[in-house]
């Protein structure tokens, strides 16, 4: 049986979310249906199911559709082949005598304990908040744990710490195999100059054909960074702009004001200065950081970039902002005072243009190289992985049960 692992990344997180979660680590029973055995390990069909329900809220981001029998039956076999992987690698450890190291142990227990010390965690809000004694506070809580894991599981605060070190080894093991397998891999300049080519050949077909795409990617960027996997956009498309703007809230006349709000007519009072003020030179930046209300324009990196515009993406704006934005010619130019209502808020904004994006593809930097690197060595262990974990399949006494697999969740 070989399928293919799309998210074979998954399985190292799964026994440590069943243990966090109740779930996962209940006593077996004999005679209990096995879903898959391999050598002297086994995913019994309780295990199966518990996986099968923890992702499930996840399926339809890796791909299946569960409203159809076939995305149903496609998401079982994506379970299967995570659960399986996780015997495999154990097994290849066992086979080429990777045990783990004392200090490996430690680690693993160590992680247990951390483990072990959050659960309890959960019940802080749910015990006396009277106790200040910190011996009786983690009694009360080892007290509601302890009653949780013999309701939920029929098993002891010992038995479940146990299973939570024997799953912390296991996970240990299954990384160890993992950093095995990713060592056998690396990456060349020329690999990474051909992937630097790469993506920015399909940046430049996608985001000529749709500019919108460019902000896209360029927001997840600029808000998660390339340290969580998002990289820079490598191409620009024609017609982008920055711009800064000093944005100022107000409630109509008449309304009542909150601590901190102004009426309209304080509002434009405000804004009147705030002209007299650039029609005397003052410095557009200064007076963001003296009245502008957005805090986007407080803060990096819009602080210092300013917002990109795009006829394309006018529907990310306040209605009329955004035209207003395209509406500037020249680097410095600042729009008139315009109004803006969205969601019943209301505001005036002076918009100022501070740059044209150059389109085309950017510089190709030792710094852009040195990121690259790391993104296509992880993209190549990753697949190395995965075909090293489907070669095993072919080569290991590895025994899947697809009746009862396909069985779990048809009982519901």
């Amino acid at each position: 049986m070989k399928k293919t692992i799309t998210r074979i990344f998954a399985i190292l997180f799964a026994s440590l979310l069943f243990a966090a979660a109740f779930t996962g680590c209940g006593t077996k029973d004999a005679d209990e249906p096995i879903v898959a055995k391999l050598g002297k390990y086994q995913i019994t069909k309780s295990e199966y199911d518990d996986f099968y329900n923890a992702y499930m809220q996840y399926a339809p981001s890796f791909g299946f559709d569960l409203s159809t029998d076939d995305g149903v039956k496609a998401y079982k076999e994506w379970s299967i082949t995570q659960l399986s992987a996780d015997m495999i690698l154990q097994y290849y450890a066992d086979e080429n005598g990777m045990s783990l190291t004392d200090d490996e142990i430690k680690t693993a227990e160590e992680t247990a304990e951390s483990t072990y010390n959050g659960m309890l965690e959960r019940f802080a809000s749910q015990i006396d908040q009277s106790l200040t004694d910190e011996a009786e506070k983690l009694a009360a809580k080892e007290k509601l744990l302890s009653e949780g894991l013999a309701k939920d599981l029929g098993i002891t605060i010992s038995e479940y710490k146990e299973k939570l070190r024997m799953n912390a080894k296991k996970e240990a093991v299954i990384s160890k195999v993992i950093q095995h397998f990713h060592s056998m891999v690396s990456v060349t300049e020329n690999e990474v100059r051909e992937y630097f080519d790469e993506i920015a050949a399909q940046q430049k077909a996608d985001f000529d054909a749709n500019p919108g795409n460019f902000y896209t990617t360029h927001s997840y960027y600029m808000n998660y960074g390339e340290e969580n996997g998002y990289l820079r956009p490598l191409y620009t498309p024609e017609g982008y702009i920055s711009v800064k703007h000093i944005y100022i809230a107000f409630k109509e006349d008449g309304e009542t004001l909150a601590e901190g709000e102004r009426s309209r007519t304080d509002a434009e009072a405000l804004v009147n200065e705030i002209q007299r003020e650039l029609d005397a030179g003052a410095d557009f930046n200064a007076l963001i950081e003296k009245y502008g209300e957005d805090p986007g324009m407080q803060a990096e990196p819009y602080k210092t970039i300013g917002y990109y515009v795009h006829e394309a993406i006018i529907d990310n704006f306040y209605e009329g902002w955004a035209e207003q934005a395209l509406s500037l010619q020249n680097i410095g130019d600042v729009t008139e005072p315009f109004y803006t209502e969205y969601n019943g808020s209301k505001a005036i904004h002076i918009i100022q243009l501070t740059g044209r994006l150059e389109s085309g593809t950017i510089e190709y930097t030792d710094e852009l190289s040195t990121i690259l690197s790391s993104g296509l060595l992880g993209q190549k262990q990753r697949d190395n992985l995965e075909a090293r974990v489907n070669e095993l399949r072919d080569i290991y006494p590895l025994e899947i049960y697809e009746d009862v697999y396909m069985s779990v969740g048809s009982e519901k």
